[in-house]
């Protein structure tokens, strides 16, 4: 089975989870298209991806560093798969990824000798449980825009119906900060994007590309603003961190691309399942 998806989200972000995260395949290597039978599929997901470098505890940085992704979709992140036998949405909070290998915000850097980039597994469950699966999946390519904002992702489940089916597609990853503000009012159409209800988080584009250009840079690239998740900023700004811990993933635009922060529009086109 095939998956094609962006970075992480929810079924989609099933696959990988690192923001900005380095691998030693060539930017803009994304994975082939299936040429095989494709089954299945999961879209309209979106996952929070926590970043631990295993020897700090620290967010990834410009440096290339062994990584702990942890995964899981948002509340109403859930998206809509497809199993073979027409569309479901997987349970609530059902989601999970776990991750590790080498990632950096410099996506010119390749793990040492012998090292590689984040791989691990993840599971889902449908119909109140009823119906679950897992797959184990690696972190395959970027697309060499801006910290790489998108990623491609290659795996195989393992349980549940779509056992041994190949996962592949891409994600987008939006460097993020905790918002602990509460939405005021209805936002703005224009800063919903893909969206949609306030997700606990700062998604505010050009705060995310201040974050993801001090992690390149190594040092502060200016100040971002904690806001109520759709662009509303509040009068507090607080130091940009150089360092990334959390990132948000799903398919569909990225917000650097949305926001003009990068060239071109690129759409992650979430995960594909596929048969050989």
């Amino acid at each position: 089975m095939n998956l094609k998806t962006r970075l992480f989200a929810g079924a989609s972000a099933l696959v990988m989870a690192g923001t900005l995260v380095a691998t030693a395949i060539p930017a803009n290597a994304a994975p082939p298209p299936s040429l095989g039978t494709i089954i299945g599929g999961c879209s309209g997901q979106q996952s929070v991806a926590k970043l631990k470098v295993v020897a700090t505890g620290l967010g990834i940085d410009n440096t290339m560093q062994n990584t702990k992704i942890s995964l899981k979709a948002v509340v109403g992140g859930e998206g809509t798969c497809n199993l073979g036998a027409g569309p479901i949405v997987p349970d609530v909070g059902s989601f999970k990824a776990s991750l590790t290998g080498f990632a950096s915000c410099n996506t010119a850097l390749l793990p040492p000798p012998g090292g590689l980039p984040p791989n691990g597994k993840f599971g889902v469950s449908f119909a109140a449980g009823l119906v679950k699966a897992q797959a184990y999946t690696r972190i395959a390519s970027t697309d060499g825009t801006y910290n790489a904002d998108v990623v491609g992702a290659h795996g195989m489940f393992t349980k549940g119906p779509l056992a041994g089916a190949d996962v592949d597609g891409t994600l987008y990853q939006n460097p993020t900060i905790k918002d602990k503000t509460v939405p005021g009012g209805a936002p703005p159409a224009a800063f919903l994007g893909p969206f949609g209800a306030f997700l606990g988080v700062d998604v505010n584009g050009f705060d995310s590309g201040q974050i993801g250009a001090s992690c390149l840079a190594g040092a502060s690239a200016g100040i971002v603003f904690y806001n109520d998740g759709h662009g509303a900023t509040l009068a507090i700004p607080v130091p940009d961190p150089t360092a990334i811990t959390m990132t948000l993933v799903g398919d569909g635009p990225s917000l650097l691309e949305a926001y003009g922060l990068v060239g071109g529009l690129a759409d992650a086109t979430g995960l594909t399942f596929s048969i050989y």
